[in-house]
């Protein structure tokens, strides 16, 4: 996943409201290997890695998600996809009109979940739980 196309520069963020809350950010989410296995079992669609970008525009904070494509000739393209607007208090994925990917999409799921988590100050049982969330905050 090459999510640093339109990126310069990137500093490390803990997982916390304020840190995820601050202009833009960028949030890496890597399932543990058996969450992987049991989705991969039962038939269902998932990446490996999932990449968000958060932004703060005038308080509102609009999640986008980073996806992919290979053309004909194996050539891979990404952009940032509009997801939806991530509650500034609970972490809460709400998703609009404009949304471009369904509730119960993996990657909407994953989000919701894991900015939840975060907002209320339980980033660490993610990672004690075996999955891997870096945030970055985008230049």
């Amino acid at each position: 996943m090459n999510a640093t196309t339109t990126t310069t520069e990137v500093a490390a963020l803990s997982l916390t409201r304020e840190a995820l809350t601050t202009g833009c950010v960028r949030v890496t989410v890597a399932p543990d290997a058996a969450w992987l296995r049991v989705r991969e079992l039962m038939g269902d669609s998932y990446h490996a890695s999932y990449c968000y970008k958060i932004e703060n525009v005038d308080g509102v904070l609009f999640l986008a998600t980073w996806t992919e494509k290979t053309d004909k000739a194996g050539k891979a393209s990404g952009r940032w996809v509009y997801t939806g607007v991530v509650n500034a208090t609970t972490g809460e994925l709400k998703l609009t009109k404009a949304s471009a990917f369904p509730a119960h999409a993996t990657r909407v799921r994953i989000a919701d979940r894991v900015m939840r988590a975060c907002f209320a100050g339980n980033g660490a049982k993610i990672a004690a739980a075996g999955w891997t969330v870096v945030a970055e905050k985008m230049a």
